[in-house]
């Protein structure tokens, strides 16, 4: 019959207490060793013999290898705390003691500060004043702008047709001038002609008056002057 296990327990410290101090430690690495008898008599069945190592352990006369941690595992981190309440209210301070007088002011400068202030908020007023004037006029200067720009796009837009006819106008005049261009060359050139022919003409009564006066029947003959040669016309 088998010992139970708090049984085995107490014979384990029963072991440890009357091991002598020296002999090896039966505890190495925090892990004790024993070993079990589970063959053999019923009587000694269950034995426990507590050793250095599990090799110590006869295993041909029916003795098994036992251990034991001194120290278990480390267990799971265990949940965190609910917060306390709220402590109470601690009760008021002793009383601080009075500081130390201040520096005494001149009434007289600050006077004169509050003077001077008044003076430059009075400035700045009369400053915020006119640019307040400035900027009514500049408005009203706008408004007059946009009062010309809407005359003169008024203007613009009444003239737009006159200018369309006009320049029609100024296309047929283009056209006339151009037909007159044409008539002015061939007149020139006609001119031309009639100069040439005019100063040939001259040349050839010159020439008859110049012949009768060489016969004597003929010399109380003449021809009209010839007129003077007219100068070569170019249009210009």
């Amino acid at each position: 019959m088998r010992r139970p296990v708090p049984a085995l327990l107490a014979v384990l410290c029963l072991a440890l207490a009357a091991a002598p101090a020296a002999a090896a430690p039966l505890a190495s690495g925090g892990v004790i060793h024993a070993c079990i008898l589970t063959k053999g008599k019923k009587a000694s069945r269950g034995l426990l013999r507590v050793v250095a190592t599990a090799k110590s352990c006869r295993k041909a006369k029916g003795e098994k290898p036992l251990a034991w941690n001194l120290a278990g595992p480390s267990g799971p981190a265990a949940a965190p705390g609910q917060q306390g309440p709220v402590g109470a209210t601690g009760g008021p301070g002793p009383r601080g003691e009075p500081g130390a007088d201040g520096a005494s002011g001149s009434v007289a400068a600050l006077e004169t500060t509050l003077n001077t202030q008044a003076q430059e908020i009075q400035a700045l007023t009369t400053k915020v004043s006119g640019l307040t004037q400035d900027l009514l006029a500049t408005e009203a200067l706008l408004g007059s702008v946009n009062g010309t720009v809407g005359t003169l796009s008024a203007t613009v837009t009444a003239l737009t047709p006159k200018v369309g006819t006009l320049e029609g106008k100024v296309g047929t005049l283009e056209t006339g001038l151009t037909g007159v261009k044409a008539t002015v060359n061939e007149s020139c050139g006609q001119l031309t002609t009639l100069t040439t022919q005019s100063n040939a003409l001259g040349t050839t009564i010159n020439g008859v008056n110049a012949l009768l006066k060489t016969v004597p029947l003929l010399s109380a003959l003449s021809l009209p002057s010839a007129p003077a040669p007219l100068e070569p016309f170019a249009c210009k």
